[in-house]
Parts: C-alpha cells; sequence; structure tokens
C-alpha cells in the first residue's frame, strides 16, 4: 500500500494492522505505561484541530517522543495538499482507526418476483487513515502551539480532586487500606493514604487505575468482563486490563500529572504481545470501552460510534 493514500481495510484487516503496529512497538520498547506526554499536549490533527483519543493518542504520542517530533501534530497526504504543502519525498506514515457505521440497501422479493419490501441494515466496521506528523512535509505554514504550563502540585490535585467529585455515580473511594483495589461485589475502591504513595501524581495514577474498573460495575457501563468475575475468582481479562491501562493514561493526561504504572502483570511487554498475538481485535474493542469510560467519568455524553469518529476533515470514507 503506498503511503501518501487513505486506506481502506475491513475491521479484519484493520485489527491486524493495528496490532502489528503495536506488537513493533513493543518489542522496540517503545510504547511503555511509564511514558510521559509530549509537552504540547495531546496528539492532533492539525487541519480540523481534532484532539486523537484512547489508542490513536497513545501510539501518536509514542511515535512523536521516539521519532523526536517538535509537536504531536500530524495530518493526511489530502490535507498537506490542501494546506499547500506536501509530504516529504520517502516518508511513512502512521495508521489511524475508526469506526464507521455503513448502511445497507436489502430488498425482500415476492412470491411472484416483485420487491416486496426495501429495508436498510446498519453495520459497523473499523478501518483505517494514514497521518503524518507535521515535521514530515514541507512548505505548511501554521502557528507553533505553546507548550502547556507546568501545573503546580496544587493544580494538579485540584484538577484530580475536580474530575472525581463530578463523576457520576462515583464509587466510594475509602483511604487508609493496605492495598488498591476495586472490589466490584461490593462496588468501592479502596487505597492506601495519600503520604504512602512516592507522590500525589503516584497517587492519582492508581487511583485513577483502579476508577477505570469501576466503569464496568453494572450500575455504569456493565462490561461484561467484569460484571460476569465480580468476586475475581478469575483473572482479569486482557480486554479490560488494557481498557483501564488506557482510561489510566487518558485521565493523566487529561489532568495533567505524570502516569505511575501500577504494580501489575499487564506492565510486562511480553503479557500484552502474547495478548495481542491471540486477538488482533483486542486493542480496538478495549480502546471503544475506554472511550466510553474516560465520557462517564468526565460525564460526558456516552460516545457513539455511529456520530463521532477518530477522523478529520478530508479523509476520504468508504460507501
Amino acid at each position: 500500500m503506498s503511503d501518501n493514500k487513505t486506506y481502506q481495510g475491513n475491521t479484519a484487516s484493520t485489527f491486524q494492522l493495528i496490532s502489528d503496529q503495536a506488537i513493533a512497538l513493543l518489542e522496540k520498547g517503545i510504547v511503555s505505561s511509564q511514558q510521559s506526554w509530549n509537552p504540547y499536549g495531546l496528539p492532533r490533527n492539525i487541519s480540523s484541530s481534532y484532539v486523537y483519543s484512547e489508542w490513536n493518542a497513545v501510539f501518536l504520542n509514542s511515535i512523536t517522543l521516539t521519532n523526536k517530533y517538535k509537536t504531536p501534530l500530524f495530518l493526511t497526504f489530502k490535507q498537506a495538499t490542501e494546506m499547500g504543502g506536501h509530504i516529504r519525498r520517502g516518508e511513512k506514515g502512521y495508521p489511524v482507526a475508526f469506526w464507521q457505521k455503513i448502511d445497507n440497501k436489502y430488498r425482500s422479493v415476492g412470491a411472484a418476483g416483485e420487491i416486496d419490501t426495501v429495508y436498510n441494515r446498519s453495520r459497523m466496521i473499523c478501518t483505517t487513515y494514514w497521518v503524518f506528523n507535521i515535521d514530515q512535509t514541507e512548505n505548511i505554514a501554521f502557528d507553533m502551539p505553546i507548550p502547556a504550563r507546568q501545573k503546580t502540585i496544587s493544580e494538579k490535585n485540584e484538577s484530580c480532586q475536580r474530575l472525581l467529585d463530578g463523576m457520576t455515580n462515583c464509587p466510594p473511594i475509602r483511604q487508609g487500606t493496605d492495598m488498591t483495589a476495586y472490589v466490584p461485589s461490593l462496588d468501592f475502591i479502596k487505597i492506601r493514604d495519600i503520604d504512602t504513595f512516592e507522590s500525589t501524581d503516584h497517587y492519582y495514577s492508581h487511583l485513577f487505575h483502579v476508577l477505570a474498573f469501576s466503569t464496568g460495575h453494572h450500575s455504569r457501563l456493565n462490561r461484561k468482563d467484569l460484571t460476569d468475575n465480580e468476586d475475581f475468582k478469575q483473572p482479569v481479562t486482557a480486554k479490560e486490563a488494557l481498557t483501564a491501562e488506557i482510561v489510566t493514561a487518558m485521565l493523566c493526561a487529561i489532568t495533567g500529572i505524570v502516569l505511575h504504572p501500577a504494580a501489575n502483570i499487564s506492565n510486562d511487554p511480553g503479557y500484552w504481545r502474547t495478548h495481542i498475538k491471540e486477538d488482533k481485535s483486542l486493542i480496538l474493542k478495549a480502546s471503544s470501552q475506554a472511550r466510553a469510560a474516560v465520557d462517564y467519568i468526565l460525564s460526558a455524553k456516552p460516545y457513539d460510534h455511529s456520530s463521532t469518529s477518530d477522523q478529520p476533515s478530508g479523509v476520504a470514507t468508504a460507501s
């Protein structure tokens, strides 16, 4: 496939593509739960100002830091042309996944061969398009963004607390326990005293991690992987674990705190390589769950694949 064209693949091929990219980054040690965010904030599309989310945000942030791009600003080949510039020869693009609603018309034929009824049936497909960092382009004029001001500890703590206070149906948080965990059978969070952590960033990172699991409770988003295992007699599924990892990363980015990974097996790159190879849909399905969880925590409108996607303007869509 040429890197200067929008990729139009089916859902299975998209799962394969994203999984291959994730495994390649893991094997190079590029994607890490301890990785920081670019000082210019979350990756976004420079043409549409669209802010990428969930896996796309984590992936493009990793690409930005690894390749030492100045900013996390991306655009498609077509958008570069529309902005009066072009992608430099030999540059490689990066895949960004999105869900798209497809409407198909079906006909019901009667006994005499006449068309009895015509009806529509919608389905969701996952596909990708390719983006390039602005550093890979030439002759494009743009305003250099201003790096985010480093928040004070007090400001970061206030931001984290506002997030918790604003969450609808937030589970009770019991402090002063000997460990940090979410207890789904009783629907509460337990966490050590804040002064037992290395920093307040460390404390809120762990709190956000268990808060992510709580969104799967039947009184919230009712995620089957969590509700079917409320007593935690079985290990947490890889999809549920990855959902929590992505949610934690996004909440840390939103509140401006440094991400400190929870001490569990999901921080082992080998764990993720194994599960991603076994289930090609893992990343994007967990990413979809993570987006719904972040929206719930922020009390935002629930994510609707049919109305919102990680697709900026200027990208061709399948018909």
